[in-house]
């Protein structure tokens, strides 16, 4: 069985062949995605070795999607990306992002390089290439919405690394994601354009340039419009990255962008959007008294103390009690009204069953604030 696949040399002979090869490398990646055992056979077998000799012979479409689909699906582990890599796929995988072929095609490649992306010698060979370029471009033309969601999640995932950051930003990338951003129907397509800004937002540098660009008024409006969890938690957690900047800080608050996170907060039953608004709440507080007074104001204080009160997820909790340490941080008013809420007995009971050390650190911080005054320090002997 080794061999029978060793031999197979991709050709294009006639329809008939070209149909039997688009066939089997639909049928591969199907079996790939059915089991682990199924998947090491693959590549035992020599798989993948054989589905880029297929990306780099076929002239197909069909053949050159299946095969594409099939290594996408291969390189959900690292010993997929790494055999992929080394038979020439992400090479193969680059070249059909420019190759005059059908969207679906493109679609499939773009979505085999948002797997290899996901390892770090994957990151560093696509962009080596040239395939940073080769994937901002696919967001600049018209094409179809699997095209552009492929294409931005392996952006997002490409922008881990600070020289890849570099790279979209230099090439056009800031402008095509916050287009998309702008103009996407797509729920896929949103979540995936502003996880994009998120991830290129890991530096002030870039998270300036986001800004220029106008990127903070889409995410905003896809926090207060949005209903589909993915894009939700996608542009609170870009928000949340775009506000450890001090200017961002206040420029999102003159757009509304408190409310709706606040909102999120409140009514949001997805753990990952709660974390994700919760962070950004607590960065948009920090150092900046007129978006603490009103996040307090516009319900926030009363939702992140709900947030702590009630949530089971320990991801939450860190992000929330986090978030109420900024919102409460030298303002009297909003000390008094946590107070009030229950807060110190709150704060205890977090630091008596809580195993996380973000959540520890931020609890044990407010507690140590609270008893420099006589009123609250009497409080919390009695909690």
């Amino acid at each position: 069985q080794n061999s029978s696949i060793s031999r197979m040399n991709p050709s294009v002979i006639g329809a008939d062949v070209d149909a039997s090869f688009a066939q089997f490398s639909r049928r591969l990646g199907e079996l790939i995605l059915q089991s682990e055992a199924n998947r090491n056979r693959v590549c035992a077998l020599g798989g993948a070795e054989f589905l880029c000799r297929l990306l780099d012979r076929a002239v197909d479409d069909a053949v050159l999607e299946g095969s594409a689909v099939a290594l996408s699906n291969l390189c959900l582990t690292d010993e997929g990306r790494t055999l992929a890599e080394k038979s020439g796929g992400i090479e193969g995988l680059i070249t059909l992002l420019g190759a005059p072929v059908g969207e679906s095609v493109h679609a499939a490649a773009a979505g085999a390089l948002r797997n290899v992306a996901c390892g770090i010698s994957g990151r560093l060979k696509i962009a080596e290439i040239g395939g940073v370029e080769k994937l901002v471009r696919l967001l600049e033309e018209k094409s179809s919405d699997e095209v552009y969601e492929n294409a931005a999640a392996a952006l997002a995932n490409l922008s881990d690394d600070a020289g890849n950051r570099e790279r979209v930003a230099g090439c056009g990338g800031l402008e095509a994601l916050v287009n998309l951003c702008n103009t996407s129907q797509s729920d896929a397509v949103l979540a995936c354009a502003a996880a994009a800004l998120g991830n290129l937002a890991d530096d002030d540098h870039h998270r300036v340039r986001i800004a220029k660009v106008g990127g903070l008024e889409p995410l905003v409006r896809l926090c207060g419009s949005s209903v589909h969890d993915g894009t939700l938690e996608a542009a609170a957690a870009a928000l949340a990255n775009l506000a450890y900047n001090d200017a961002n800080r206040k420029r999102i608050a003159q757009l509304s962008g408190i409310e709706p996170l606040v909102w999120l907060c409140a009514h949001s039953r997805n753990d990952s959007v709660l974390e994700s608004a919760a962070a950004a709440l607590g960065n948009l507080a920090y150092f900046n008294e007129l978006n603490r007074m009103r996040i307090a104001d516009t319900g926030g204080l009363h939702a992140l103390f709900q947030l702590c009160d009630t949530s089971g997820s320990e991801a939450v909790l860190e992000s929330a009690v986090g978030a109420l340490r900024h919102v409460v941080y030298k303002s009297e008013s909003n000390r008094q009204k946590f107070a009030r809420m229950g807060g110190l007995e709150l704060l205890v009971r977090l630091c008596s069953v809580s195993e996380s050390e973000g959540v520890l650190e931020s609890a044990t911080a407010m507690l140590r604030r609270a008893v420099s005054g006589p009123d609250t320090a009497a409080r919390l002997l009695e909690a």
